[in-house]
């Protein structure tokens, strides 16, 4: 009567050490006898640490909604998409130096950093906007390059 079963080991990752070479035998055994498979190795690779995401310190509130500080409140997603309070639908990539690049399908890429916002740099013309407020429906930026005020849908 023969059985065969697939399995898996996966010892505890605190057990094993990073750059270090690990040997290892398959073996069948039964009452009769034990038979061992093909020695074999791996090299145990370095565990390397996934950043928290920009937004991973802006309070939480109900359906995943976050509160910043200094972004206001917005819908984080995990393909980089969210839905700022304010501003409407962003995509927003992490600076690696505290600052945020935002895409905004109207006004292009922006960038911003607590301190700063709501000031936004837009690469387009390399100048500032100046988030003003949000009026049903619409946020208001004040563009420095002429002094204009214009609004998103959101």
């Amino acid at each position: 009567n023969w059985q065969s079963s697939v399995f898996t080991v996966e010892p505890s990752a605190s057990i094993l050490q990073a750059s270090t070479r690990y040997y290892y035998r398959c073996f069948a055994a039964n009452a009769e006898s034990t038979t061992l498979g093909v020695i074999k190795s791996f090299i145990m690779p370095e565990v390397v640490a996934t950043p928290a995401p920009w937004w991973a310190e802006a309070e939480e509130g109900e359906g995943g909604w976050r509160n910043s500080d200094w972004f206001g409140s917005f819908l984080p997603f995990a393909n980089g998409w969210l839905y700022h309070d304010d501003l409407g639908w962003l995509y927003a990539i992490d600076d690696d130096a505290d600052g945020l690049w935002l895409w905004q399908k109207d006004l292009g890429w922006l960038w911003t950093i607590e301190g700063v916002f709501p000031h936004l740099y837009r690469n387009e013309i390399r100048n500032w906007l100046l988030y003003l407020t949000t009026n049903d429906g619409q946020a208001y930026l004040y563009r420095y390059e002429d002094g204009a005020v214009i609004s998103l849908a959101r």
